[in-house]
C-alpha cells in the first residue's frame, strides 16, 4: 500500500476464515464506478437483511 490514507483490515472469525481487505482512497475519476458497484453490492446484500430496501427513487 503506497498511500498513507490506504488501510488494510485483517478479519478472523472463529477459525473459519482469514481475509485481508485493502481500503484505498478513490480517485475522482473512479467515483461513479464505485457508486455503481456499491448499488450492486447493496442489491445482493438485501437478500440477507430487512434493513436494506429500495427507496421511492429506485435506489437502495
Amino acid at each position: 500500500m503506497s498511500n498513507e490514507e490506504d488501510r488494510e483490515i485483517v478479519t478472523y472469525v472463529e477459525g473459519e476464515f482469514f481475509m485481508i481487505v485493502a481500503l484505498q482512497k478513490v480517485q475522482e475519476s473512479e467515483k461513479e464506478i464505485l457508486r455503481n458497484l456499491y448499488a450492486l453490492y447493496l442489491h445482493d446484500l438485501s437478500k440477507f437483511t430487512m434493513n436494506i430496501t429500495i427507496g421511492a427513487n429506485g435506489f437502495f
